[in-house]
Parts: C-alpha cells; sequence; structure tokens
C-alpha cells in the first residue's frame, strides 16, 4: 500500500503505514488530504479536518525556592495578566505539559504567589499552573525538588563561651574567645561581641581580644538568631618591664646553625634554620646572654636589656670543640657491657659526634653525593651502640649537627630487631637540619633480612627544584612558606612505605602563619599537592602521615561567592584551604547540594592524608573504569576499613548518601587513626525517630554523640534517612580533624 498526503502542518509526516506522527509547531484546524494506493494501481482517498490544540507556556519568570517556614517551598512568578491566578500540584510525578485552555487537575491546591508551600520533599516535583478567570491552563512548569528549594533552618537555642576568664598584660599578646552555639549545626552562626570597658579591653568581631589598659571589663557574645548571650570577665594586668632580645648564630664555615640553645634572664630559646633567634619578656636590666650547641665550645655575654624595646645582640660565631689527638687512639665505648677489642684510629674525616639522649658519642660517616649534585652526609651506627640503648625507655633522641643537605642514618637490621623485643612500644627520633622524624621501633625493626640495614633519610630539596616548586604553587595562589623536605625509609634498597601508620614528623618554616588557612602538604611525584594532617607552633609545623615522601607548608585564603554569610561559611573555607574539600565548579561551592557517596569518600580519604590510589574499587562492579575520578578514594577507602559496598556487589557512588551512611563512616575514619568512647545505643532514646536508626548505624551513631561529633537536627529527631549536604560533610570533616588533633 502506497500512502500519500498533502495539507499536513509543519512538524508532521505520514507514515509508510498510514499513521500521523511528530510535534506540530502551529495549532489550529487543517483540511488534510490522505490517499492510499494498491498494489492493482486502485487508489482510495478521503479529506479530514484535523486539529491541533496550542501547548500551555511557561510561566514568565517562574522561581522557586525556600519558604519562609521549615520544612516549606515557595514560588515566585510573572502573571500573565492580573486577573489571573495559580494552584499547584506536588507528588513524585513529573506530569505532562498540558494544553492551552485545558481544565485543571481537579486534585490541584489553589495557591498565592509567595506564599509557603508545606511537606516538600526532595526528589518530589512541584506542577504550578497558571489560570484564567475561567479557571483554564494558560501556562505551565514542572520542577524536580532537591534540598536546596527546602527551608530547613536549625534554630539557636544558647550560647557559650570557651572561657569565662581572660587574664591579658596591657600591650601584650591578645587571646580568643571562642562563642559555642547550641546546637552546633544552627543555621545562623552570626554573633556580636561588645566589651564592658573598651578604655581597658577591646574585642574584635572574630572574638579576639585585647588588654589596652589595666584594670577590669566584661566581654558579651550575642547571637544574631534569639539573641542569647554570654560573657567573660577580663583583667588587664600592668606591662611587665621587659625588652626582647634578637641575635643569629652560626657555626664552622661561617654557616647559620640551627637548634641552638639560647638562654637569657631566664628566658629560653633555640635558633631556626636560619641560625636567627628572638626572646622575649626578657627582664629589662644587664643580663647575661648563653649560646650552647653540641660540637661547640658555650658563648657567654652580657646584654643591656631595655623596658619595651629589641636589642641586636648581632652575629655569634661559635668556635668547634677542638679534636682530641689522634695518638694514643682512646678505646671505643663498649656499649653492651663487654670488653671490645682495641680498633684502630679512623681518619678524622670517617667520624663525628653525635648526641643520643644528651650523651656525645662518636660515629662512623661517609661523606657522599646524590647525582643531582646534592651532599650527603650517611652516618652509620654500629650494633653495640644500638644495643646500649636497651637499657632505656622513652624516645631514643638522636641529634645531628650537620650542614650537608642530605642526611642518611644506617641501622643494623639484626640490632634493631633485638632492641625491639626490649623496647617494643619506644621511638627513635632523629633531628637534623631543623627537622625531627619520629619513627617506631616496631616499623624500623621489622625487616626481613637481618644482614641488610634500615636506613632513615632528612633531605632537602635541591635549591633549583625548591624555586621551580615555589614559581608554580605561587602561580596557582599558594604562598611556600617552608623548605621542601624529603623524609624517607629504606629496607637496604627497598623503600619502605607505612600504610596506616601514622608517623611523626616536624620541620622549621620561614615564619609563623595562620593555621586556618595554612596545612603541610604531601607534593607526589607528579609535582600535586595533598592535605596531611598538621598542626602549627611558632614556626614549627608538625604533622603526621602514612607515607614517605616530599613535603612543605603552604598558604592560602579559598572562598566560594555562594558560601559568604552561610552558617558553614568558616568551616568550608578552612577546609578549602587545607585542600580537603573543592568547589563544584567556577568560584562555586554548593553549600546546600546533597552529597553523594563518592563525593563523600574522596573527601573523607584527603582528610585523613591517605594516599588515593588502589586497586580495590575494583571489585564494586559500577565503580568503573578505573580511571574514573573517585575510583582512588573508594579503593583507599575500603583497603582501610571505612567503607563497603552492597550485598549485590554495587557500590553506587552516584547515591546520595544519608546521615547514618555518614556516621557510620565517621566512626571508621576516628577509629583508623585514633579512638572513640565505646556507647551502647541507649543514647539514642532521647530522639522521636530512634527506631527508623539502622541496627548496623546504632553504635556508630551513639559514639559520635558521645564524641560531640554529630548531633540531632530539628525537634529531638536523629533524621537517619536524611541526605548529608556539602556543608554539613565540611563541617563534620573539620570537626574529625579537630578531635583527632589533626589540625589546630
Amino acid at each position: 500500500m502506497t500512502w500519500n498526503v498533502s495539507g499536513l502542518p509543519d512538524g508532521l509526516a505520514l507514515t509508510g503505514d498510514g499513521k500521523i506522527e511528530g510535534s506540530p509547531t502551529v495549532s489550529g484546524a487543517f483540511p488534510v488530504t490522505v490517499s492510499a494506493t494498491d498494489i492493482g494501481s486502485n487508489t482510495a482517498s478521503a479529506t479530514l479536518t484535523l486539529y491541533v490544540d496550542e501547548a500551555a507556556r511557561n510561566i514568565d519568570g517562574f522561581v522557586v525556592g525556600p519558604g519562609s517556614e521549615n520544612g516549606s517551598t515557595s514560588v515566585t512568578a510573572i502573571p500573565g495578566d492580573a486577573g489571573n491566578t495559580f494552584a499547584y500540584l506536588l507528588g513524585p510525578d513529573e506530569g505532562a505539559t498540558p494544553g492551552l485552555g485545558d481544565a485543571l487537575p481537579d486534585e490541584a491546591m489553589g495557591y498565592a504567589l509567595g506564599t509557603d508551600i508545606f511537606f516538600p520533599a526532595p526528589g518530589h516535583y512541584l506542577q504550578v499552573f497558571e489560570l484564567d478567570d475561567q479557571q483554564r491552563i494558560l501556562a505551565w512548569n514542572s520542577i524536580r525538588l532537591t534540598a536546596s528549594h527546602i527551608r530547613n533552618d536549625i534554630s539557636v537555642s544558647g550560647v557559650a563561651l570557651d572561657r569565662t576568664e581572660l587574664s591579658l598584660t596591657a600591650g601584650g599578646a591578645s587571646q580568643k574567645l571562642t562563642a559555642v552555639l547550641t546546637p552546633g549545626d544552627a543555621t545562623n552562626q552570626a554573633v556580636s561581641w561588645v566589651s564592658s570597658d573598651s578604655a581597658v579591653a577591646v574585642v574584635d568581631p572574630s572574638g579576639e581580644v585585647t588588654g589596652i589598659a589595666e584594670g577590669t571589663a566584661v566581654v558579651t557574645v550575642t547571637t544574631a538568631d534569639g539573641g542569647y548571650t554570654a560573657s567573660a570577665a577580663v583583667t588587664v594586668h600592668p606591662a611587665a618591664a621587659t625588652g626582647t632580645v634578637t641575635g643569629a648564630v652560626y657555626g664552622t664555615r661561617d654557616a647559620p646553625l640551627a637548634g641552638a640553645a639560647i638562654s637569657v634572664g631566664g628566658m629560653d630559646g633555640i635558633s631556626n634554620a636560619a641560625g636567627g633567634f628572638a626572646l622575649t619578656g626578657v627582664a629589662a636590666g644587664p643580663q647575661r646572654l648563653t649560646v650552647t650547641a653540641a660540637g661547640y665550645i658555650n658563648y657567654t655575654v652580657t646584654v643591656d636589656v631595655l623596658i619595651g624595646e629589641t636589642v641586636d645582640v648581632g652575629r655569634i660565631v661559635l668556635r668547634a670543640v677542638p679534636a682530641p689527638e689522634p695518638e694514643p687512639s682512646p678505646e671505643p665505648p663498649s656499649y653492651s657491657g663487654s670488653p671490645s677489642a682495641p680498633a684502630p684510629t679512623p681518619a678524622p674525616d670517617q667520624r663525628m659526634i653525635v648526641t643520643v639522649n644528651g650523651q656525645q658519642v662518636r660515629v662512623n660517616i661517609k661523606k657522599e653525593q646524590e647525582p643531582d649534585g646534592r651532599t650527603v652526609l650517611r652516618l652509620m651506627m654500629d650494633s653495640d651502640l644500638v644495643r646500649s640503648w636497651s637499657a632505656g625507655e622513652g624516645d631514643i633522641l638522636l641529634d645531628i649537627d650537620n650542614e650537608d643537605p642530605v642526611v642518611k642514618v644506617d641501622f643494623p637490621a639484626k640490632s634493631l630487631k633485638d632492641l625491639m623485643v626490649t623496647r617494643p612500644n619506644d621511638v627513635i627520633r632523629i633531628n637534623v637540619n631543623g627537622a625531627s622524624f619520629r619513627v617506631p621501633l616496631h616499623v624500623l625493626g621489622g625487616v626481613s633480612n637481618d644482614e641488610d640495614s634500615l636506613t632513615v633519610v632528612i633531605a632537602k630539596w635541591k635549591e633549583s627544584a625548591s624555586h621551580e616548586l615555589e614559581e608554580e604553587l605561587t602561580g596557582q595562589g599558594f604562598a611556600v612558606l617552608a623548605e621542601p623536605t624529603c623524609f624517607e625509609l629504606y629496607d637496604g634498597d627497598e623503600k619502605i612505605e607505612t600504610k596506616g601508620i601514622y608517623l611523626e614528623h616536624t620541620f622549621s618554616m620561614n615564619a609563623e602563619t595562620d593555621s586556618d588557612r595554612s596545612t603541610v602538604v604531601w607534593v607526589d611525584d607528579a609535582g600535586k599537592l595533598h592535605f596531611v594532617p598538621s598542626v602549627f607552633k611558632g614556626d614549627t609545623a608538625t604533622f603526621y602521615s602514612t607515607h614517605t615522601g616530599a613535603y612543605t607548608v603552604v598558604h592560602s585564603d579559598r572562598t566560594f561567592v555562594d558560601v559568604r554569610g552561610h552558617w558553614a561559611q568558616h568551616e568550608i573555607e578552612r577546609m578549602a584551604s587545607k585542600l580537603v574539600v573543592n568547589g563544584s565548579s567556577g568560584n562555586a561551592f554548593e553549600p546546600n547540594r546533597t552529597v553523594t557517596r563518592a563525593e563523600f569518600v574522596a573527601m573523607l580519604v584527603r582528610a585523613l592524608g591517605i594516599d588515593g590510589k588502589s586497586s580495590s574499587a575494583l571489585s564494586y562492579s559500577d565503580v568503573w573504569p578505573k580511571e574514573v575520578w573517585y575510583a582512588g578514594a573508594i579503593g583507599a577507602a575500603s583497603a582501610a576499613g571505612l567503607v563497603e559496598g552492597y550485598a549485590d556487589g554495587s557500590f553506587r557512588p552516584d547515591a546520595a548518601v544519608t546521615r547514618e551512611q555518614v556516621a557510620v563512616i565517621l566512626a571508621r575514619a576516628i577509629q583508623y587513626a585514633g579512638e572513640l568512647p565505646r556507647q551502647d545505643a541507649s543514647m539514642l532514646a532521647r530522639f522521636v525517630d530512634q527506631d527508623k536508626i539502622a541496627d548496623w548505624a546504632k553504635g556508630a551513631a551513639a559514639e559520635l554523640l558521645a564524641a560531640g561529633m554529630m548531633e540531632g537536627v530539628g525537634n529531638a529527631a536523629f533524621a537517619p534517612q536524611a541526605f548529608a549536604t556539602r556543608a554539613q560533610s565540611a563541617v563534620l570533616l573539620n570537626r574529625m580533624l579537630l578531635y583527632l588533633n589533626f589540625i589546630d
């Protein structure tokens, strides 16, 4: 059969089996002639009238946003005519575009623009109809609701201060008060501060209190939501009659000497990587300044300290302790308590003095060179020396005074294994070049071959490589605050990785820094930066890492246009500046968007400083290919025991993560890096929806509640199946890191 047609409006066509299909682009009545011819050339035709109804247009200016009351949403729009009215439908169906002039569905409810629509839920559809005076449809919109469309404010119920008393010195250092709102996840976190007597003490908008003059004052914080208040009594003492003493210490070859001990007027300090020191609070008047350092003759001088002023003593050059006469050769010390055979006198450049637990000993050394030209000092601890440590307890402290950029310390494997038997819980700490590496004996003693040496390496980068990295990071908006330094462990020639064990390291920075906006970072082989748990005191950074490699300190001020004034702004900016969380696109964070399981796991892996490279994710049927952005993080978290998949073998990375899932993952993360107080599920009895919490999540939820990590929402509910948002995730990760002392 052959079909022909004429008169169809644009957008419609006749198919080979006689069907009219398509989407007309115009409405109206159209005379259409259709003919059909069979195989015998017999033809029949007919003329009919085709009516095309006009579809309802979209509503002008249609916007959906949170309502004025909790749990509500609201719609604004521009009516096509002053007499038009509106109605809505709320439910799981998206609906289909109605025709112009169609009747309003019976179940639709009348609506006044800008008023609250109650009981919406993320994932449901809101259909809105614009109607004429005959209640016929003129325009229509349908939108799938998300959490950002629904008001979910949590009201403040109280406020307290972290301290109720402050003691300051006039003109001295300020101290910060911290307001603690109840509940901790209240929506409006804004507060204001005031001092009862600004002539005595002043307070800035962040709660920083500064003493102005002797006297007392009261600092009060007031919440913007509810007007709740809390106060702290401030006592300002008169300025002490003290001054500051500065200078710089140099050693052999006129090189800056780090780690020298300086004492003046009862105040003590240590010289930094540049040899410099600054001692504040030194009593005014003539004071004796003393400088001591291993391998050098003590230095003393009298300094006239002036009230409120800085006295610079300039360069202090220490003289090295003279080497002992080579003849006669002294018998080497016996560390094991048994007699030792006489040994030939080594050449002067084959031994050096190091300090072990405050005692000076001589060890064998070699001078080497790296392929890039850096000089290497290799120290070889002999078996007798290592065995001599078996009688002590606590840290075994090795202080090495050295100027080479690379230091390698060799330990005999067999002696370390023997030492680990008597001191299984102790550590060896090596201090060199303003850096330290604290390694547990059970890590050092775990080598397989007794004939091998275990080597600890602390190495500064070559100067040209450091400058290249600094230029690259400066272009990315980072300030580099420390010289890149490598910390590594070797079993013979094989590098040791301590996965799952956090090792403590320290190094010196160029200057003090703001810990909220700074972090130690691990620089991977591709030059990419990764957050490392780290805290700061003065110009020293202490960090904890589960892998070896190169580290430095960076500072950045990251913010997003859509978090300004948000209740979680501080935590979001803090976690972003520390490279734990990232923006979603451009300069936005989308704080109220629900977070997926893959996104939350990626944030968590970054927060714990875990190397996000693992093949474990390949065991999940839906984490594929292995190059997908979240595969490494899910694999690393799975290998660490932080997450599990579903019974069907999937992980469901794109599914929104629920509060009870977050509770279980966070509890495992804290147990991975520290510990949580054990609690039974009776703590959950205060929640009206406790029976909705899955059995597998109750223990974790109770433990996090006891630790102050999680709280309820709304009116005494836990909301276990509610989806977590990106803002809530940033706040929870910030709390976790503070709880573990992984940030300060």
